[in-house]
């Protein structure tokens, strides 16, 4: 049963809800003591996960490509369909097995739909960043904002410290830079990765636990700072501001996607160190994330 489910998680991709249902109806009916087990239900946990990737890298392989519209037209209602399809499939599955195919299912739906944002908001952002008359409006408007009084406001509504002082100041400074040199989008995306790997990947690294605690509390301080930049543009009229809303748009739909790969990521690593201790799974709802 388990190798059978391994080997055949990639006729999910062309099968769809006709496979689904058809393969745990054939399987689970005389199975039910195993499935309940807890080796198992990990296990389908890390095979959903790997299986989910794998789908999301071949269905959008980059958010920067433009996609065809019959693609976006099919993607779309895959996902939308997807928690129908499976809730029918599984409905006679033991609860804990049901429970984490039901999870994973749900947030790989989200990331789908959260590629499909990204590709349109890119696609609408590459066209902001590649007009230099625009960047340099955008480059003047930014250098307006009193970015110390911003990062003392933001400090004050998250209760971080200096050192987190320093790391929104040289956020600043590190996008004036990309405007300065009118970088091309592909410049901002690497920027926003960097920023994700050092303060939830590195960070979390470096401590035992609190990963997820972690993401947060960078998302909290991601999210006020933003508020706080679209505020004074919008108090000082900023000629540019509706570029950089847009931007802003981008960025936080990027800045999520990240965060929630990582979770997910987390999620799976979670599903091996119990299938290898005979833990029961143990999951982390997706929305309590954020």
């Amino acid at each position: 049963m388990i190798l059978r489910y391994c080997r055949t998680c990639p006729s999910f991709c062309s099968g769809g809800s006709k496979f689904l249902v058809a393969f745990l109806a054939r399987n689970s009916s005389h199975l039910l003591p195993i499935l309940e087990s807890n080796a198992l239900v990990n296990l389908v946990g890390v095979c959903d996960c790997i299986l989910y990737r794998t789908i999301s890298n071949v269905l959008l392989p980059s958010m920067l490509h433009t996609l065809p519209e019959s693609l976006t037209k099919v993607v779309r209602k895959f996902a939308e369909e997807l928690d129908c399809w499976l809730k029918s499939a599984i409905a006679h599955l033991p609860d804990n097995l049901r429970i984490v195919k039901l999870e994973m299912a749900t947030r790989f739906a989200h990331t789908l739909r959260r590629q499909m944002s990204l590709n349109h908001l890119a696609q609408a952002s590459r066209m902001v960043v590649h007009n230099s008359d625009i960047t340099s409006q955008m480059l003047h408007d930014w250098r307006q904002l009193d970015l110390d009084a911003i990062c003392r406001e933001t400090l004050f509504s998250t209760e971080h410290n200096a050192t987190t002082c320093q790391l929104i100041l040289k956020l600043g400074r590190d996008f004036e830079t990309l405007l300065e040199e009118e970088a091309p989008i592909e410049g901002y995306i690497e920027w926003l990765e960097s920023l994700v790997n050092k303060c939830a990947v590195h960070a979390t690294s470096r401590r035992k636990g609190g990963g997820r605690r972690l993401a947060r509390q960078f998302l909290l301080l991601w999210s006020a700072f933003g508020t706080r930049v679209i505020r004074d543009m919008t108090l000082h009229s900023a000629a540019s501001f509706g570029s950089f809303h847009l931007l802003r748009l981008m960025f936080d739909d990027y800045v999520l996607f990240l965060v929630e790969t990582i979770h997910t990521e987390d999620q799976m690593k979670d599903f091996m160190r119990n299938l290898m201790s005979d833990m029961p799974p143990q999951i982390t709802a997706f929305s309590g994330l954020l």
